[in-house]
C-alpha cells in the first residue's frame, strides 16, 4: 500500500529563509534585466545617459 501524498498544509509553510531566498532571486533577476538594458543602451548611444528614456 502506498503512502498518501502529503499536502502543503501537512508540510507547513515554507521556512522564512526559503521565502527570502526566492525574493532575493527574483530581485536579482530584475536587476540583471535592468542592467542589461542600460548596457545595451550605452553601447548604442554616444556614451552619455542623456538620451535614456525616463522610467515611470
Amino acid at each position: 500500500m502506498t503512502k498518501p501524498r502529503r499536502t502543503h498544509e501537512q508540510r507547513g509553510p515554507a521556512p522564512l529563509a526559503e521565502k527570502r531566498d526566492r525574493a532575493v532571486s527574483r530581485r536579482n533577476a530584475e536587476l540583471e534585466a535592468d542592467s542589461a538594458v542600460l548596457c545595451e543602451h550605452l553601447h548604442q548611444s554616444d556614451g552619455t545617459l542623456s538620451s535614456l528614456p525616463a522610467s515611470s
